[in-house]
């Protein structure tokens, strides 16, 4: 009963070959660079799903970018905008769904990954951004440094959100609550996001770069879990 109920949030179905020897969330922080070993991990577990879904993302835009040329009315072609964008949206969030699923040891298809992505959860994830921007815009206008604090502290909504179906305002005061003393394991992330970049700054590096950001995309799911944790044991 105790791993039914574990289980049935994610609508999951698992392997016994999902789990490996390393733990798919480190217990301490390691650092933003010794957290790729266990984004590599989270990836790997479910790479077609991964894959499958960067490549329908792909498509999209293609589509989208021949349809906006093609089109002559001004009025079809914001229809097609904002169509294409609520798809890619939706691509988009199904992506995490695998990190969340993968930090857990388990597997996850594409089908499943898009089942996840309920009207409610991308209205709220539409809320999110509707709230966060007026928020981020204010800081960045008044003064600079707020910014830098700010914009760490609600980068964890949108996945409350999906993890555990919460409104818009509900993931911003979680994602706040969580993110508290974690400012800089973000901003880390995002540095080494830049640093795994550097390499396609060179033709023959454009390869490297793609791998490495691609194995880092559950960089930030791992810190939602890490973050997550780390608040319920201050409460």
């Amino acid at each position: 009963m105790e791993n039914q109920a574990q289980s049935s949030p994610d609508q999951t179905s698992t392997t016994p070959e999902a789990h490996t020897t390393l733990p798919f969330v480190p217990t301490s922080w390691p650092g933003a660079f010794g957290l790729y070993k266990y984004s590599k991990q989270v990836i790997k577990l479910n790479l077609s799903t991964f894959l499958t879904l960067m490549a329908t993302s792909i498509l999209l835009g293609i589509v989208s970018s021949a349809l906006e040329r093609a089109i002559q009315s001004v009025l079809l072609v914001i229809v097609t905008v904002v169509v294409f964008e609520i798809l890619s949206a939706i691509v988009s969030i199904a992506f995490y769904v695998p990190t969340l699923v993968g930090t857990k040891g388990e597997k996850v298809s594409v089908s499943e990954s898009f089942a996840r992505v309920t009207p409610r959860i991308l209205i709220s994830y539409i809320g999110i951004v509707l709230v966060s921007i007026p928020i981020l815009v204010l800081s960045l206008v008044f003064l600079v440094i707020p910014f830098f604090f700010v914009a760490p502290r609600l980068s964890l909504a949108g996945l409350f959100v999906l993890d555990q179906n919460m409104g818009p305002f509900q993931a911003i005061a979680a994602s706040w609550h969580a993110t508290k003393g974690n400012i800089a394991k973000i901003w880390g992330i995002v540095l080494a996001n830049i640093v795994m970049f550097l390499p396609a700054l060179t033709i023959i590096g454009i390869p490297v770069s793609i791998y490495l950001v691609f194995m880092y995309g559950a960089s930030l799911t791992l810190l939602y879990r890490f973050a997550s944790a780390s608040s319920a044991t201050r409460l």
